[in-house]
């Protein structure tokens, strides 16, 4: 964080759910120092870019949360910094619930978990929310129509 810190008067906030960066204004139109600029291709510079789609930012922003907190309503509301009213008329004009958005971000999340191996079943339902393993593995056969054992055997 100290690189950030260094590369202007930026200063790094810590005391948030969240970490930021908050650049002042004029610091925007500054060059970018030739040393401080990464060796990436352009593939991967595209794909590091945020969603434009806000429900696909909405569930990314969830997924960071999970093993930490899974976020209520009205904080991911605090988090897209609108009401929670406002969230929800925003994903009901995306033909979506704030519930299907969690579930979608909670079903990626273990799919990637469960495609890995190495974490116990009890742990990841923990991390997605689940006070109970046997909640998450119904679930996730809901949403897949399998359950997490056999998902990760077949991958």
């Amino acid at each position: 964080m100290a690189g950030f810190e260094a590369l202007s008067e930026a200063e790094v906030i810590r005391s948030r759910n969240y970490t930021a960066f908050e650049i002042p204004v004029r610091d925007l139109s500054l060059p970018v120092r030739a040393e401080s600029r990464m060796d990436v291709t352009e593939q991967a510079f595209i794909e590091s870019a945020p969603p434009e789609d806000f429900v696909v930012s909405l569930q990314r922003a969830i997924e960071a949360g999970f093993g930490v907190r899974v976020p209520t309503t009205r904080e991911a509301a605090e988090l897209a910094r609108m009401s929670s009213r406002t969230l929800q008329r925003s994903l009901k004009s995306q033909g979506v619930t704030y519930r299907e958005v969690l579930d979608r971000a909670r079903l990626e999340y273990a799919r990637s978990l469960l495609c890995r191996g190495d974490v116990v079943l009890a742990e990841l339902a923990v991390r997605l929310g689940y006070s109970e393993t046997s909640n998450f593995s119904h679930a996730f056969k809901r949403w897949t129509g399998v359950s997490p054992s056999e998902y990760r055997r077949r991958n």
